[in-house]
């Protein structure tokens, strides 16, 4: 074999493998910058979908005057209850601590909401997983607590706290 009729197909070798080389480069390099192109778009579309529920919900929240609204999660009963009452009536609760001078549990708290809310003591029961027996025994002890006398129903004195402190 004569080496100088070797080398120029050698070269050429060489030189076919580097363009092959250059242009799978070049094709990768490519396929890489639209599938970056086509994520961005994706991205682009998730910020303009957020930017327009973002834009609808402050218009709704300016109409309903920011009216509380319900936690991410799933909310429970009593979560539920909760929202309601301070939706409708934001002050009962101040208002009851304030005739009292003391400090309600949640539990006080819950049973004075489903009473403003109308809740029978069915209801109360299903809503804080106890028995009826539990919700009249619930029931006499925040009277009690309230410090409201045997003549005065429960019932009738919570719906009466929307009005004021001033109330006995």
């Amino acid at each position: 074999m004569n080496l100088p009729n070797v080398i120029p197909g050698v070269s050429l070798l060489l030189s076919l493998i580097t363009i092959a080389v250059f242009i799978r480069y070049i094709i990768v390099w490519r396929a890489k910058i639209q599938n970056t192109y086509t994520r961005l778009n994706k991205i682009e579309e998730s910020i303009n979908r957020y930017i327009d529920i973002c834009s609808e919900q402050q218009e709704q929240e300016e109409v309903i005057c920011h009216q509380p609204r319900l936690p991410e999660k799933k909310p429970n009963s009593i979560e539920l209850v909760r929202h309601y009452i301070n939706l409708y009536y934001p002050a009962l609760i101040d208002n009851i601590v304030c005739h009292t001078g003391e400090r309600l549990s949640s539990t006080d708290e819950l049973l004075c909401m489903m009473i403003r809310l109308d809740c029978t003591n069915k209801e109360i029961g299903a809503i804080l997983s106890i028995a009826n027996g539990s919700v009249l025994t619930a029931r006499y002890r925040l009277k009690r607590k309230l410090g409201l006398p045997q003549d005065q129903q429960l019932d009738t004195w919570i719906q009466s706290m929307g009005k004021g402190c001033a109330l006995s």
